[in-house]
């Protein structure tokens, strides 16, 4: 009898013996699993950037330091955070967790969950991006990205849970790719 297990969250070397660990994480087929690389070797964590990715935790030599390092992880990803906004359907408190993207689409604000496409009044992109806890990282000038929900992304494609894709402008390429490993680095 053949059974399938799924996690919510894998904690992977990046080299495994026989075995490449970015690999195995790109060849995944559960959606919402995340993944967290254990490694040592720090050149190699752009190789497996936004594949269902939630942190990176370098190893060193206090194996304490680097449990206490990542249990403190999994609980800062554990906490609800939210944000308060003014939308079509009045004052909400939004998970963040729950937010995929948050766009300007001729001159008005949205924010796109799982389940829908909201409206945003008395607000502008920046000061969304100020009360993001760090969530959220700007694609273009008028598309920021929640890290956590990024499934993959290529030199001009984001792709996030749910299908949803989207561009990465050539001129937040770079500072994308920093402000990502900043964020994910445990």
């Amino acid at each position: 009898m053949k059974t399938t297990q799924c996690f919510d969250l894998i904690i992977l070397d990046i080299e495994l013996p026989g075995i490449d660990g970015i690999k195995i994480s790109k060849s995944m087929k559960v959606k919402n699993t995340k993944i967290i690389f254990l490694t040592s070797i720090s050149d190699r964590v752009f190789e497996a950037f936004g594949e269902k990715v939630l942190g990176y935790l370098l190893k060193g030599n206090d194996i304490q330091k680097t449990t206490d390092d990542l249990i403190n992880f999994i609980e800062r990803t554990k906490e609800v955070k939210t944000i308060h906004l003014v939308t079509e359907v009045g004052e909400v408190d939004v998970e963040l967790l729950n937010i995929l993207k948050v766009s300007k689409e001729n001159r008005k604000i949205y924010i796109s969950t799982n389940k829908n496409k909201i409206q945003i009044y008395q607000n502008t992109l920046s000061n969304i991006y100020d009360k993001s806890y760090g969530y959220l990282i700007y694609i273009n000038k008028s598309t920021m990205i929640n890290i956590l929900r990024l499934v993959s992304f290529s030199d001009n494609l984001i792709l996030l849970e749910n299908g949803i894709k989207d561009t990465i402008s050539r001129d937040y390429l770079h500072s994308f790719k920093k402000e990502y490993l900043k964020r994910v680095a445990i």
